[in-house]
């Protein structure tokens, strides 16, 4: 029914907004739990609609993932917060399902949306450092907006825009549409501006790729690019480390044999201060592993 197409596209409008909400990282339990709520809501309007709901094709395992990710927040040091991340991983099949059910859509308007929330993220990170009633998002770890720690050493905001510049530069490359330059000049400015190593690697990591396989792509662009990037990296080396920095995967190891079944997810703090695992005396500090296998080793064994 022409009616039920027209609900089907309102979808989008509330999806949207709860990924922004979300990206703002300002009391993400609560976002969590309403995005959450909203969503099933959705498919449920779906299944009134009298609409068959498909699943995709590694549904069943991701859930049996989440049977065991919850079941070891039994005995997690901290169990809220391993119920926090576990709340976060459970959120992500009922968007999965959803996008898997609305392909068209999705097809349609998944770019117009990561690049709508790329500029509103860019925005709101701009005016949280320059206005006082903003100050609340100045610092959001799991957010999109402020600074990941209180010394403003990392923005993930680079991280966000790192994957959207990957999509600019690969649709400039595919349809030479000009309108695509400026932001990726806006693209690249954030990424220098926001510090992420890992936004800076993934870019250097797919352009290669692109590189590899569109070999029409003018040798000027190519040099015009590395170029950038080797400023960038030289740039980033100066203002923090680039190299041998991650003391915290040896920590990881080292407690294995001691946690054999982990100390909860989004506890690794607890391995970090434990004089312990200090390998070689390294004894540098954080709150995750900045390895997404090793956190899940470290809190789960």
């Amino acid at each position: 029914m022409k009616f039920a197409g027209n609900i089907d596209a309102m979808n989008l409008l509330p999806g949207m907004g709860i990924l922004f909400l979300m990206g703002l990282g300002y009391r993400e339990g609560l976002v969590l739990l309403f995005g959450s709520t909203i969503l099933l809501c959705l498919i449920l309007w779906r299944l009134i609609l009298g609409k068959k709901l498909i699943f995709p094709k590694l549904f069943l395992p991701y859930i049996g993932f989440l049977a065991v990710f919850l079941g070891s927040c039994w005995w997690s040091q901290k169990q809220s917060q391993s119920l926090l991340y576990w709340l976060l991983y459970a959120s992500l099949p009922i968007v999965w399902v959803l996008a898997f059910n609305y392909k068209k859509l999705v097809r349609e308007w998944f770019f117009p949306e990561l690049l709508t929330l790329g500029l509103l993220y860019a925005g709101m990170t701009l005016l949280t450092q320059t206005l006082p009633a903003l100050s609340f998002l100045k610092t959001t770890p799991r957010g999109l907006v402020g600074a990941y720690a209180g010394n403003a050493d990392h923005f993930m905001l680079g991280d966000y825009w790192g994957v959207l510049l990957i999509v600019l530069v690969y649709r400039y490359f595919i349809t030479k549409k000009e309108w695509l330059l400026p932001l990726i000049g806006i693209g690249l400015a954030i990424l220098l501006f926001s510090l992420s190593r890992s936004a800076l690697l993934g870019f250097v990591v797919a352009l290669w790729y692109m590189f590899e396989h569109f070999p029409t792509i003018d040798k000027r662009w190519k040099r015009g690019f590395w170029a950038v990037l080797i400023v960038a990296t030289f740039y980033m080396s100066t203002q923090k480390s680039i190299l041998f920095n991650r003391p915290y995967y040896l920590q990881a190891l080292a407690a294995l044999p001691t946690y054999p079944w982990g100390v909860g997810f989004g506890n690794f703090e607890v391995i970090s201060l434990d004089p312990r695992f200090w390998v070689l005396g390294l004894s540098g500090f954080s709150k995750v592993t900045h390895s997404i296998l090793l956190e899940f080793m470290a809190g789960m064994g």
